[in-house]
């Protein structure tokens, strides 16, 4: 079995300001399982890419229940915070 690649953060490797069209050239030399090995291992490591994911996923598969759900949470979650200031 393969092990998922450790991708780590950019501020790690010192490398914050890659511009995009490297990255779209070396995505562009990855094949279909080793972007999803990536995407998989970012995921695990942030929680705004599993969400991001998450949100696709249902949105792609039609869950809206499940999207209505996460989005009145948010908001509950917004409103419940006291005013900063």
């Amino acid at each position: 079995m393969k092990t998922k690649p450790k991708i780590e953060p950019a501020h790690a490797t010192g490398q914050d300001n890659v511009p995009k069209i490297n990255l779209q050239e070396f995505l562009g030399t990855k094949s279909k399982e080793e972007i999803i090995a990536t995407m998989l291992s970012l995921a695990d490591n942030n929680a705004e890419v599993q969400k991001t994911l998450a949100f696709e996923l249902n949105l792609k598969t039609g869950n809206i229940s499940k999207i209505t759900k996460d989005l009145l949470s948010e908001v509950d979650k917004l409103i419940s915070k006291p005013p900063s200031g």
